[in-house]
């Protein structure tokens, strides 16, 4: 098989829904997105052309991207190059939506990222419809991170999410995204994503950060939109320490219209003043409820009424 190469170990692998090739390119390109990964290794890339992708037919399916491994979406199936592909004009959609309608047998994590380096990328997709809301232990992905669920407990998690969109994905925790520090470190880094209408049960209709038992979390969110997001704490983000430390930084991100039943309309911090900090710079807060909680940030809009932090674990 001869793929394009970039040097002698990596490679450019094609996948186009419907294709039956071998992934050489887009004349030949793979029709599953998994086979693609389970065939990538760290230092290739995999193309993936405009249309909607399932990562299996059981609930425990997901899209793992390997360590070094990465996922560009957005292609219209003929550019020979990244800066040619168009996202927004040609969606690529990675769907937790199998079996009958509705989300109730939806796949729990539609994207899981493991220990990863800078090299390890997801850009370009619409992910949509993971359903993480069944029983389980605290951080367990049956009831975390419907959309996306980054794991650094086994190994540093430093992935890059880029042009992403994550819409419509449910879970009790993280509705959207879960990054799992427990016990290690996870710090990816956002940037130009959205995230639209997720909802979760109890923590963080979007994206839950998780540093206990010891742990280290750092996200990054840079030019992020958080919109129309639900959960009872947290409509947008929940940052947790316990005994580890979690540090979340936002730059250029706007919190709309995202809703918490209980707590912090925008971003609800636990054990915020001991081990938990948020880093604000040019961040607008808009219409998220409640919005009687206020906490001021140098270099952040006084628009902020939407931080609600609370200096030991809630009940």
């Amino acid at each position: 098989m001869s793929l394009t190469q970039t040097n002698a170990q990596q490679r450019t692998l094609f996948v186009r829904a419907g294709a039956s090739g071998d992934g050489s390119s887009w004349q030949q390109a793979l029709g599953s997105l998994s086979e693609a990964l389970q065939q990538a290794h760290p230092g290739d890339q995999i193309w993936v052309a405009e249309g909607t992708y399932r990562p299996g037919d059981s609930r425990t399916a997901t899209f793992f991207i390997p360590a070094g491994v990465a996922l560009y979406g957005g292609f219209a199936g003929t550019e020979s190059t990244l800066e040619a592909r168009d996202p927004e004009a040609h969606p690529t959609i990675l769907s937790g939506e199998i079996g009958q309608p509705g989300i109730e047998d939806n796949v729990y994590s539609v994207v899981t990222i493991g220990a990863s380096d800078a090299d390890t990328r997801l850009d370009g997709f619409i992910i949509a419809h993971g359903n993480a809301f069944d029983k389980g232990a605290d951080a367990h992905p049956h009831r975390c991170g419907g959309g996306l669920y980054v794991d650094g407990s086994r190994g540093a998690a430093r992935a890059v999410i880029a042009h992403c969109v994550f819409r419509n994905n449910t879970a009790r925790v993280g509705g959207a995204v879960y990054l799992n520090g427990r016990g290690g470190h996870c710090a990816p880094v956002f940037l130009h994503c959205r995230f639209e209408g997720n909802k979760a049960g109890v923590d963080a209709g979007a994206v839950y950060t998780d540093a206990r038992e010891g742990g280290l979390a750092r996200p990054v969110f840079r030019f992020c939109l958080f919109e129309e997001n639900e959960a009872t704490y947290g409509g947008a983000l929940v940052n947790a320490a316990g005994n580890g430390e979690c540090v979340i930084t936002a730059e250029q991100t706007a919190f709309r219209h995202n809703m918490a039943l209980a707590r912090g309309g925008g971003i609800y911090d636990v054990n915020a003043s001991r081990r938990c900090r948020t880093q604000l710079t040019d961040c607008r807060f808009e219409r998220n409820l409640p919005d009687d909680h206020s906490e001021v940030f140098m270099g952040y809009s006084s628009m902020n009424k939407q931080v609600y932090r609370l200096d030991r674990e809630k009940e």
